[in-house]
């Protein structure tokens, strides 16, 4: 019966999270040419443009035809006009931008609205500077008003949709993205936010559908294959989440970190081999994961109990980064203990599993290890640490389950089975723990 207690750790680093926008959206045809229309004047709705002002933009057609932006700069902020104006403020910082001057763009475009407070686009495109500098909330800030303002570009929509999917307003990010999608009906973007944020509202089937008729359209399309993997994730289908993966790998379309997502899903596959592979691809591209990204697939490999591939992994990665900050120098120390702990190296976990814990009470992982280790020679101790990690929702689960192991074998009948009831009223119906349970309400009855 013991067996149906098996501790289950959280694989919360395998859970489905947004993807993220990269270089190669920034740089795409559809991005570049809503951003260009920001050159435009509108005179229905923005400043006045004096003919002063007028001529100077006028001279600034020529060098941005030929893609002089750095001329066409060096222009406006030679004018004394300038700093006068909002509309050239805003064209300044619309060329800082595209230079990648991005601090100075900032400055231009609150220059801008410091001169005209509801200049629509110059919130838009700082909105937009914002969302590249990863500052969500002043992105969200200035969109939302340049949507308040009229704004109804798919761009805006889809922007805000990716911000809010981030902050978990999953309701508010489906809404963004089918407004996006239905001003920019092909744009990858978009038909990739949307199909996750039809997942993330309980509507799974549709999003494959989404993904499925995507793929079918557009088959060299790497984005399709890459969310259509994801949502097959999120439906535990990891052998048509690893297929599309390697699919992209062999037309030479996996990033670092995707190889990485192959290689935890050839893990849960159990094909060690192929994931041992998978991981040596991602640390030698030619851009490496970041050093977050890769300790966390690392911290994901140790609890799909892969051990014997773990201390490999270790040390490809103290090679590929040689200089960590603290926080991520630490992070790897606690995974080499939590191994040390789950490959019975006990003498050497045992005082740094101490350490992680007295540092950190609130480390589930580490008081779950710890519990296991003094389990016999200190039973008492362990399920202290049980209830301490118990109290911790993110380890509530496993925590409850080792708790009822450890009452069992401690003949604590009665106890564990009303652990066993906490668990069950936590958990989605399980028969087989629901009838051990009831197997062992017997055995607590007086005799």
């Amino acid at each position: 019966m013991t067996r149906l207690l098996l501790l289950l750790l959280p694989l919360s680093t395998l859970a489905v999270e947004p993807l993220p926008l990269g270089n190669r959206f920034w740089q795409s045809d559809e991005f570049l040419a809503a951003f260009a229309g920001s050159y435009r004047v509108n005179a229905a709705i923005e400043p006045i443009v004096t003919d002063e002002t007028h001529a100077l933009l006028l001279s600034l057609q020529e060098p941005l035809k030929k893609g002089q932006r750095k001329t066409a700069l060096s222009r406006l902020q030679a004018s004394p006009l300038t700093s006068k104006s909002a509309p050239l403020l805003f064209n300044q910082g619309n060329l800082q931008f595209e230079l990648g001057q991005l601090d100075e763009a900032a400055e231009s475009f609150r220059a801008a609205l410091a001169l005209t407070p509801d200049f629509r686009r110059a919130h838009r495109n700082l909105g937009i500077l914002h969302f590249r500098q990863e500052k969500p909330e002043e992105a969200l800030t200035h969109l939302t008003r340049a949507i308040q303002l009229g704004d109804n570009e798919a761009l805006t929509w889809g922007l805000l949709g990716h911000i809010r999917q981030n902050q978990g307003q999953e309701r508010a990010a489906l809404d963004a993205y089918r407004l996006a999608r239905l001003l920019e009906p092909e744009n990858p973007q978009w038909i990739s936010g949307l199909a996750q944020a039809l997942a993330a509202n309980d509507q799974l089937p549709s999003a494959l559908r989404t993904a499925d008729e995507w793929v079918a359209s557009d088959p060299e399309s790497p984005l399709a294959y890459f969310t259509r993997s994801l949502l097959h994730q999120q439906a535990g289908d990891y052998p048509a989440a690893a297929a599309d993966l390697v699919w992209l790998r062999e037309t030479e379309e996996l990033s670092a970190p995707q190889h990485l997502d192959l290689a935890l899903l050839l893990l849960r596959l159990d094909l060690a081999e192929e994931a041992r592979t998978a991981f040596q691809q991602a640390f030698e591209d030619e851009t490496p994961p970041r050093p977050e990204r890769a300790l966390q697939a690392l911290t994901t490999t140790h609890r799909l109990q892969a051990h014997a591939l773990l201390p490999e992994l270790m040390q490809r990665f103290d090679d590929a980064y040689s200089d960590l900050a603290p926080d991520l120098a630490s992070a790897r120390q606690r995974l080499e203990t939590l191994h040390l702990a789950a490959t019975g190296q006990n003498q050497l976990a045992l005082p740094r599993l101490e350490t992680l814990v007295a540092e950190n009470p609130g480390d589930g992982e580490a008081l779950l290890a710890l519990a296991r280790l003094l389990q016999t020679s200190q039973p008492g101790q362990a399920k202290l640490l049980l209830e301490q990690a118990a109290h911790l929702a993110d380890w509530k689960q496993p925590a409850l389950r080792a708790l009822a192991q450890l009452l069992i074998a401690q003949g604590a009948y009665p106890a564990a089975v009303e652990t066993l009831d906490q668990l069950l009223s936590l958990s989605p119906p399980d028969e087989k723990l629901q009838e051990y349970r009831d197997q062992l309400a017997q055995l607590a009855l007086p005799r």
